[in-house]
């Protein structure tokens, strides 16, 4: 077994005014930060302009499974008092088809 089955890479898109936060899990061994990839690049845009337009967490699911074949989980966290986060994971793939 290797010591590591899994490796995936994780970006936080944060709507500051709402502090609605969508954390997704991408399957890449690693995001280089400087510059970011154009793939990565499109689905922070993708998501900073849904958050911006107040999606619905449920469609906002919807399309970002059908529109990004990369994305392993999506987690949308809602800020609450004293900077409390919580939120449900959605697994968009079966954990055996996790390679990263």
């Amino acid at each position: 077994m290797k010591p590591f089955p899994c490796i995936e890479s994780t970006l936080d898109i944060t709507d500051i005014p709402s502090g609605r936060t969508v954390r997704l899990w991408i399957n890449r061994n690693n995001i280089p930060v400087d510059p970011l990839p154009l793939d990565t690049l499109e689905i922070v845009d993708w998501v900073r302009e849904q958050l911006t337009n107040q999606i619905s967490d449920t469609r906002l699911i919807e399309v970002l499974v059908s529109k990004f074949s990369n994305i392993n989980a999506i987690q949308i966290l809602q800020e609450r008092l004293f900077g409390v986060k919580f939120g449900t994971v959605v697994y968009t793939v079966p954990f055996d088809d996790v390679h990263g």
